[in-house]
């Protein structure tokens, strides 16, 4: 019991350091503390169903954190189209961590049809 109030107790400690560090005026974290408040517990892992679910997720998160955004709370292994998903998108962050294992459509390049000769 005491390894879960101090889990506990920690998490809240980290949630508040990291709120902090996103509202202050002071110079930006030092890299450890910025990976650190990325991969805090406090974002809850969301998991869509579909590719239009997916979409509005990833929209929001760039909304909220810009182009460099780390997507890696977001559950894929439900999903199955990614095609064109980030197509004229700026993005260019963190999806590391995305279970793709499922997707049966992607961003492929589509070889270019050759005209028939004449």
């Amino acid at each position: 019991m005491k390894n879960i109030h101090s889990t506990l107790f920690l998490s809240i400690l980290l949630v508040g350091a990291c709120s902090h560090l996103a509202k202050s005026d002071e110079p930006a974290p030092s890299a450890a503390t910025s990976q650190l408040c990325s991969e805090s517990p406090s974002r809850e892992i969301l998991q869509p169903q579909s590719k239009d679910e997916l979409e509005e997720l990833i929209k929001a998160a760039i909304a909220e954190q810009g182009n460099a955004a780390n997507l890696n709370h977001i559950d894929t292994s439900r999903v199955t189209d990614m095609n064109q998903l980030f197509f004229e998108s700026k993005f260019n962050g963190d999806i590391s961590q995305w279970d793709v294992s499922k997707v049966k459509a992607s961003n492929r390049p589509q070889p270019r049809k050759r005209p028939e000769p004449r």
